[in-house]
């Protein structure tokens, strides 16, 4: 029966470091969303978000960046003041800019997985590559739902919410990826 014991511990410490894993990154999304700023011809604000779902993707296992998106987003619905500029509700998800929330559950879920794919140790630009692929995701279902939601054609919402976005997502792709590697090597040591 000892024997087992060791073990059991082994699990609930793994189980409480991936909790607070999950705490600490749904934290830093909160947060980020709050350095945002609107562009006066979109309903979607810049934020700092996409760094903080590139370093979810790249440094959890993919299960664990469903897990960690999935909290962030009933948070919001639940009226927890997670999302962009601290809004919250069903009605953040179901709104003009809700998309975007949804594209970042499926692409920290497709950077894992592509990461996972790469190795556990990947190169900046194996990082940034990964991290790229997830704005596709990212921009898809965002400019889907706000196509949806408002009275722009496809080709009208992706020139309001994804083309102004590009150079700076494709910028926050190489901030994530220079932070992940330092990441991963600060918590080998």
């Amino acid at each position: 029966m000892e024997q087992n014991e060791p073990q059991g511990n082994t699990v609930a410490l793994s189980s409480v470091r991936e909790l607070t894993r999950i705490a600490l990154f749904v934290s830093l999304l909160a947060v980020s969303g709050f350095l945002s700023f609107p562009l006066p011809f979109s309903p979607v604000p810049v934020t700092g978000q996409t760094i903080i779902l590139n370093l979810i993707a790249l440094t959890m296992k993919p299960k664990q960046a469903f897990k960690t998106m999935a909290v962030y987003i009933v948070a919001g619905a639940a009226g927890l003041p997670v999302f962009a500029k601290g809004s919250s509700g069903v009605g953040a998800l179901m709104g003009p800019s809700g998309g975007y929330l949804w594209g970042f559950l499926l692409a920290a879920v497709c950077i894992s997985v592509l990461k996972e794919l790469i190795g556990r140790r990947g190169s900046f630009a194996a990082y940034f590559i990964v991290a790229l692929a997830g704005i596709p995701c990212v921009y898809f279902l965002g400019v889907l739902q706000l196509a949806l939601v408002t009275s722009l054609d496809f080709s009208g919402a992706f020139a309001a919410g994804a083309l102004p976005f590009i150079p700076g997502d494709i910028f926050k792709c190489a901030v994530s990826a220079i932070i992940a590697l330092s990441l991963e090597k600060a918590l080998k040591r």
